[in-house]
């Protein structure tokens, strides 16, 4: 069966799509010599600059050719590989995640269900807690960066004073280098809420981590429930360096 062609016009339609998706379009001129003045060579210059399309050898495009299933198939491979300049990247922190980090000398309990950790405790005391959660470091060779978190909780007695991010660095020396760069001192008591925070972006390396602590004064016998929890990247247009060397 003869192979089924497809028009430039869908073609154009698919990456200009891509286009808006990545970054916004700029105008340009001369990026091949038969696509001046037409009516998709924004779009089309858009594809050459980011290495969608090189045009034919002769140094042409062909805005009115036809394009086979083939080629179509390569121009949405390449498009793939373009790395995003825009959006979110959005990564939940699992309920597992939580730990105990200062427990006054007392251990935490932690109880599971669908859509929450209840943490609960025997004796009164200042307790925290504390997630690490495992999460991508780079997106298409670029570094990306923290910018928000939502954070859902319940409390009733217990009341939560200090919700901090922190981002930990190994370095060559034995102690990390532990750098908070957002605080939240607000007192939170008998209420169930999502917090959105947002704050300027955080970039990630290959030695580094974001940890979240969660910390308050609890009654005894008094508990708190953590629901969902995501922290919020953006992608940046930095190349994403080596891990250091050991």
């Amino acid at each position: 069966m003869k192979k089924k062609m497809i028009v430039l016009f869908g073609m154009l339609l698919v990456m200009l799509s891509l286009a808006f998706s990545f970054r916004n379009v700029q105008a340009a001129t001369g990026c091949f010599p038969d696509t001046n003045g037409h009516w998709a060579e924004t779009f089309i210059c858009w594809l050459k600059a980011n290495g969608i399309t090189s045009g034919y050898s002769n140094g042409n495009y062909g805005p009115e050719d036809y394009v086979t299933r083939a080629q179509m198939a390569v121009f949405l491979q390449k498009a793939a590989e373009v790395p995003p300049s825009t959006g979110q990247i959005q990564i939940s922190v699992g309920l597992g995640e939580w730990k105990s980090y200062y427990v006054n000398n007392n251990d935490l309990t932690f109880a599971y269900d669908a859509g929450s950790v209840g943490i609960f405790n025997t004796l009164a005391g200042t307790y925290y807690l504390t997630a690490s959660p495992t999460q991508p470091l780079a997106q298409y060779g670029k570094s990306i960066a923290l910018s928000g978190m939502e954070f859902c909780y319940e409390v009733g007695s217990v009341k939560i004073n200090n919700i901090s991010l922190a981002k930990i660095t190994q370095t060559s020396n034995p102690t990390p280098i532990l750098n908070t760069f957002f605080v939240d001192l607000a007192e939170k008591t008998n209420s169930s809420a999502c917090i959105y925070y947002s704050f300027p972006p955080v970039q990630l390396d290959p030695d580094s981590f974001i940890t979240i602590l969660v910390g308050g004064e609890w009654p005894a016998g008094e508990g708190i429930k953590i629901g969902r929890t995501l922290l919020i990247y953006t992608p940046t247009t930095t190349n994403a360096p080596a891990p250091i060397a050991p």
